[in-house]
């Protein structure tokens, strides 16, 4: 019988540590992803830019090359960052099993006191060394975000556009 006891007290005391660390990794991930959820909700948003505003992206006289084209910025604009995104078609050397992989650039604007327009010529879609520039082929549209920042604060614009 003394041999029972400790068979039946092993198997209750199994049966708790297996609970608790069942319970303890249910309550940390249900604490994780409201944690998200509140960082997403307390994320700053910003205002949009008024519908003068007037902002193109085309394609540039040279191979690969794009051009950001902004009318009408917001008065008082210091500057503006640009981000480009795009899907473009995998090559060899890129170790991946996908056909498909995202890509981007950054660039920017700076405005002098009082000017509303900048144009930004020479934007590679691709990669450039030593002189040598291998262009991507892209898939889809190509998404233009800007943030417009000046003494208004800030202010967005984005918009897709096919080439």
């Amino acid at each position: 019988m003394d041999k029972q006891k400790k068979i039946i007290i092993g198997l209750v005391a199994l049966v708790v540590v297996v609970f608790g660390i069942w319970f303890s990794s249910n309550s940390s991930s249900k604490k994780d992803s409201k944690g998200l959820e509140n960082v997403l909700e307390n994320e700053p948003t910003i205002a949009p830019v008024d519908s003068t505003v007037l902002v193109s992206l085309n394609e540039a006289g040279k191979k690969g090359e794009v051009e950001i084209d902004i009318k009408n910025a917001p008065e008082g604009t210091k500057k503006a960052e640009m981000e480009i995104t795009y899907n473009r078609e995998a090559r060899a050397e890129d170790d991946t099993d996908s056909n498909v992989i995202p890509d981007g650039v950054l660039t920017g604007c700076e405005f002098k006191s009082g000017q509303r327009a900048c144009v930004k010529t020479g934007i590679t879609l691709g990669t450039c060394s030593s002189g040598v520039c291998r262009y991507h082929t892209v898939v889809g549209s190509v998404r233009l975000s800007v943030i417009f920042s000046g003494s208004y604060g800030d202010r967005s614009f984005e918009k897709e556009y096919k080439l």
